[in-house]
């Protein structure tokens, strides 16, 4: 019985490989099961991260934990859920407010909320930038392992976008240990002259994350001092991100939109 439960859960995920979404009812006629059995596997898929509930129906979709088969409207549903989150972030902050993912090891920006000052950072929106010179890029690599992330970079070199771009593996890893423990990261004009950022991950279960919010201003405005986290400037931003991040984070498990996702 278990391994004829295993053999519906897969041919579940090769469904949903062929197509955008199944329902309970769809699921149990294509396995000929019962409604409930079908449901259970399906609900298993979700809390294992491998399926989740669509936002907008009584249907499920190909989960996080299924990056490397992922559609494009997982990217769709993580808009429509953070977009007015992005909306307030940009409000308190005044700041341009990108939602961002990672795509192996590069920073891809999903959404943007442009900041209304005059002088502002513009949307990335569709932009891929090395993961490594991006606050959201290293926000999301933190949650990696040791063995990720020199699989990821196999090399000690790093690309170099600016002068302050980090250029070593090791002094990225030593940066992502920081992260880990502040719980955000930072750059200092590391992808673009002039530009500085905070960004804080939206963690799911097991700290894995799946996407991140990041808060980007031009450094005249947006002050940061290296070597000091508790300037009043970067204590509001990060309580700001810390509040958005714990919003989002709890629409994306409801919604079944990261790994442990209910």
């Amino acid at each position: 019985m278990a391994l004829q439960s295993v053999d519906h859960a897969l041919a579940i995920l090769q469904i949903l490989q062929e197509q955008d979404e199944i329902g309970v009812s769809e699921a149990a006629e294509r396995l000929a099961v019962a409604p409930s059995t079908a449901h259970r596997l399906l609900t298993t898929l979700v809390e294992r991260g491998f399926a989740r509930r669509s936002v907008t129906a009584k249907r499920y979709r190909l989960g996080p934990a299924m990056t490397a088969a992922r559609r494009p409207n997982a990217d769709e549903d993580y808009v429509l859920l953070a977009h007015d989150v992005l909306e307030s972030l940009e409000a308190a902050t005044h700041e341009t407010v990108h939602l961002a993912t990672l795509d192996g090891t590069r920073a891809r920006y999903l959404d943007v909320v442009v900041s209304r000052e005059e002088m502002r950072v513009p949307s990335r929106v569709g932009a891929q930038v090395p993961a490594h010179a991006s606050s959201a890029g290293k926000a999301l690599l933190a949650s990696y392992s040791s063995r990720s992330i020199n699989r990821a970079y196999p090399r000690e070199q790093l690309g170099v976008s600016t002068a302050t771009t980090i250029a070593k593996k090791s002094a990225l890893t030593r940066e992502l240990a920081g992260v880990r423990v502040n719980g955000y990261a930072r750059i200092f004009a590391e992808w673009e002259p002039g530009v500085n950022a905070i960004a804080m991950p939206v963690v799911g279960a097991g700290g894995m994350s799946t996407v991140a919010l990041a808060v980007a201003g031009p450094e005249s405005r947006f002050q940061l001092a290296r070597d000091d986290m508790r300037t009043g400037h970067e204590r509001f931003i990060v309580h700001q991100l810390r509040s958005a991040a714990a919003t989002l984070q709890a629409r994306l498990a409801d919604a079944g939109c990261m790994p442990g996702g209910q």
